[in-house]
């Protein structure tokens, strides 16, 4: 889900994208605010992007995702908003729907700065990896990742003596997701 924190019809955008198990508040300092609030400050910034955050459900512990999935589906029945899935999913398919997302929410945008942290810049740089893969053009012009797991992360091992999630196991430092991601990168 693209949450707009500033939309003023600007011909380009800042993306941010949270990592595993964050959100809005992976963004925020506890005294200084929102980073993208002080961002927002810089005169060029605010004449020139819009600014938004890639939203998408991440827990450490997942312990009723068929419950919840059914919950959430026969919720949005009635609702005209559907809300962001409350299921873990694969970076690869949060990646998918990312891009979804970029093509139908931020069609009209040039250029797409994303600032992604942890998983986050996982998520990123699949997306742009599919893209290129397919002979796209991404939108994404530039991607600064903020302690991004790229050889995967030693606490996803012992993580998963808590819990067995597929985000958990893409995070890994043995996964198949991140070498494969580095080679294609590379």
């Amino acid at each position: 889900m693209i949450e707009f924190i500033r939309k003023s019809g600007q011909k380009d955008i800042i993306l941010f994208v949270h990592g595993f198990t964050g959100g809005k508040e992976t963004w925020k300092h506890p005294t200084a605010g929102y980073f993208y609030d002080q961002l927002a400050n810089n005169q060029y910034v605010h004449e020139n992007f819009d600014v938004a955050q890639f939203e998408y459900y991440t827990k450490l512990l997942d312990l009723f995702p068929a419950i919840n999935s059914i919950r959430q589906t026969i919720t949005s029945l009635f609702k005209s908003i559907l809300p962001k899935s409350e299921k873990n999913i694969s970076v690869e398919e949060i990646s998918n729907l990312l891009r979804s997302r970029i093509r139908f929410d931020l069609s009209e945008y040039h250029n797409i700065i994303v600032i992604a942290h942890s998983m986050g810049g996982l998520i990123t740089k699949s997306c742009i990896l599919r893209d290129l893969s397919e002979g796209k053009i991404s939108k994404i012009r530039l991607f600064i990742s903020l302690a991004v797991p790229h050889l995967g992360a030693d606490l996803a091992t012992y993580g998963k003596l808590l819990s067995n999630t597929r985000q958990i196991a893409d995070l890994a430092p043995l996964s198949e997701l991140c070498p494969q991601l580095n080679d294609e990168w590379v």
